[in-house]
Parts: structure tokens; sequence; C-alpha cells
């Protein structure tokens, strides 16, 4: 084990977040047993539990926490595109403005992939980090800081699942009233 490896192994783990997930603060979030906001007005809708990296604003999370990670951001990307719909965009127009503000993150084999064409303008901005003992070292195009994980709405960590979004599975069919050959 290097030397680096053997400081980031003694760091604590704690909670990050970054302001991409930070979220509008209803004064009556406390009474609601919301939590109240940080000394700065703000409140998380999500923090991540993870060890900080060498560089600063880089955290390392388990591949637990990055699957989390994965699937509550998707559940954002959701609820933003139901969000544009309901407001009367088309629906293919709600996909490309997401696109343009939040990138696509997935877990794929052994990679955590950030998909940032759109975002960026650029069709080679997409980001693939290998996991090293178990671990991803991710930025993730934000800044990660630490925070009070009273300040976060979620806490992603090992253990949480964030319910499942709404999908749907393409099945073939047959036309009412055919019955299926033999």
């Amino acid at each position: 084990m290097t030397g680096q490896e053997a400081r980031r192994r003694r760091r604590r783990v704690v909670v990050f977040s970054h302001d991409g997930l930070v979220r509008d603060v209803d004064p009556d979030d406390a009474g609601r047993g919301r939590g109240a906001a940080d000394a700065d007005g703000r409140r998380y809708v999500a923090g991540v539990v993870g060890v900080a990296d060498l560089e600063p604003g880089v955290i390392w999370v388990t591949q637990a926490v990055a699957a989390a990670i994965c699937r509550h951001h998707e559940q954002l990307r959701a609820r933003a595109v139901a969000a544009l719909v309901l407001s009367g965009e088309a629906y293919e127009d709600a996909i490309t403005f997401t696109d343009e503000v939040l990138p696509r993150i997935c877990l794929y084999d052994e990679h955590l992939v950030c998909d940032q064409r759109h975002l960026a303008g650029d069709r080679d901005v997409i980001v693939a980090v290998a996991a090293q003992d178990g671990r991803y070292r991710i930025g993730l195009g934000q800044r990660w800081y630490q925070v009070d994980p009273q300040h976060c709405d979620l806490i992603l960590d090992e253990v949480t699942i964030p319910a499942p979004t709404a999908s749907s599975t393409l099945r073939r069919t047959r036309p009412p009233g055919r019955r299926r050959r033999r």
C-alpha cells in the first residue's frame, strides 16, 4: 500500500454534498420534521457517505453508494422531465432540456459512467471511472464538500435504497381476439 492510500484509509467517513443538490428552503420545513437549513440557509436534497480525497472537491465512495447515487440521480432526472412535460413541453424537448442540466450517470460493469455530452456541448465528454479496491473516486463535474447530515433530506449510504421510479417494460402483445398459434 502506498503512502497516499494509507492516508486515504485513515480519513473519516462523513457526509458530502454539492451545490447541484441544494434545494429551496421552506420556512416551515423544521415544523414538518424535515429539518432546518445550515448557517448559510442551504438544505440538501441528498448527502452522500464517503471519504474525502486528497484532491479538494473529490470523494471516494463504495460501489453500493455509487449505485445509490445512480438511482437517486435517475429519480432527479425523471422528476425534471415530468415537471417539464406537465408545464407543456414536448416529451422529447423535456429530455433534451434535462440532459443539458443533469448528466446521465450509471454503473456499467465495474465502471461508474458520467455522460456529460449534452451538458458540456461536446460529444466526447463521457467519463468512466473504474473501481479501485471496491471504491470509486468521483467528482461527477461537481465540487463535493462536507455537510451536516441533519441538513440533508436523504443520506445515500450502504443501505439506502431510494424508491424506484416508474418504469415501463415493452413486451410483445397480440391484438385482442387473436389467439396464439400452436
